[in-house]
C-alpha cells in the first residue's frame, strides 16, 4: 500500500528516479547524489531527498545514496516484486503501441492478453500478446485473478467497458479512453487523457512563442 502522506506529484517522480538509476547502473556507480539526480531530471534536490526518504532510501553525507539500495527501495515501495497480471481491453492502434513499448515487465506487471470484439482481430497476436474475444473477458479475469485492466477502447464503448469491468471484479484500471467513466469505489483508476495533455502542450507552446521578441523587420532602424 502507498503511504497516504505522499503526494501524487511525488508518486509520479519516483519512477523517474528509478529509470535514471537503472540507466546509470551499468557504470557501476556505488553511490549517487540527490544533487546529481536533480540536475539530470530537472527536479529540485530538496524534493529528490524528500521523495527518497519516504521510500526508505537513506543517503550518506558526502557520499549520496547507495545505488543498489535505492533501486531496491523504490521497487519495494511500488511492490513491483508482487507482479500483478494485466489485460488490455481494446486491440487497436493504441494497444499496439503500448504492447510494443515493452515496459510492463520493468514495472513488474505481467501483460497476459488483449481483448476485442472485432472478429478480424480475434485470434491474431500483437508482439506475442494474443487477442481474444471480448466475450471471454469477464470469465478469464476471474479465473486468472487479473488485477489490472488497461482500457484503450473508443468513447462509444464507454458504457460497455464499465459494465465489463464492474462485472469482472477487477481491482484497478489504467484508462486511456477519452471519456469520463464511473467505476465502483473499490476500483482504483488512473486516467491518461492524451487529448488534454496535447492541449496543454499546445497552450504552453503558444505562450512560449508569444514571450519571444518579434523580429525587427527594419534592422536597427537606420535609414
Amino acid at each position: 500500500m502507498f503511504n497516504d502522506s505522499i503526494s501524487t506529484a511525488a508518486l509520479r517522480r519516483l519512477p523517474l528516479y528509478l529509470q535514471y538509476l537503472l540507466e546509470i547502473r551499468p557504470g557501476k556507480h556505488e553511490f549517487v547524489s540527490a544533487a546529481r539526480m536533480a540536475t539530470a531530471l530537472g527536479i529540485h534536490h530538496t524534493l529528490v531527498r524528500q521523495d527518497l526518504d519516504v521510500v526508505g532510501a537513506k543517503g550518506f553525507p558526502k557520499k549520496g545514496h547507495p545505488l543498489e539500495e535505492t533501486i531496491a527501495a523504490i521497487e519495494t515501495y511500488f511492490q513491483w516484486n508482487s507482479r500483478p497480471s494485466a489485460f488490455i481491453l481494446g486491440a487497436g492502434n493504441l494497444a499496439r503501441v503500448l504492447i510494443g513499448y515493452r515496459q510492463f515487465d520493468r514495472a513488474g506487471v505481467d501483460l497476459l492478453a488483449a481483448f476485442d470484439q472485432d472478429s478480424r482481430k480475434v485470434g491474431t497476436s500483437i508482439f506475442g500478446i494474443e487477442v481474444l474475444s471480448v466475450t471471454k473477458f469477464v470469465d478469464l479475469v476471474r479465473r486468472m485473478h487479473v488485477a489490472i485492466v488497461i482500457l484503450t477502447l473508443p468513447p462509444s464503448a464507454a458504457e460497455e467497458s464499465v459494465k465489463l469491468i464492474t462485472e469482472s471484479g477487477v481491482a484497478a484500471v489504467w484508462n486511456f479512453m477519452p471519456a469520463t467513466l464511473q467505476f465502483p469505489d473499490r476500483v482504483v483508476v488512473e486516467n491518461v487523457n492524451l487529448f488534454a495533455g496535447l492541449s496543454i502542450l499546445k497552450k504552453k507552446l503558444t505562450e512560449s512563442l508569444n514571450r519571444k521578441e518579434p523580429a525587427n523587420e527594419h534592422g536597427n532602424g537606420s535609414t
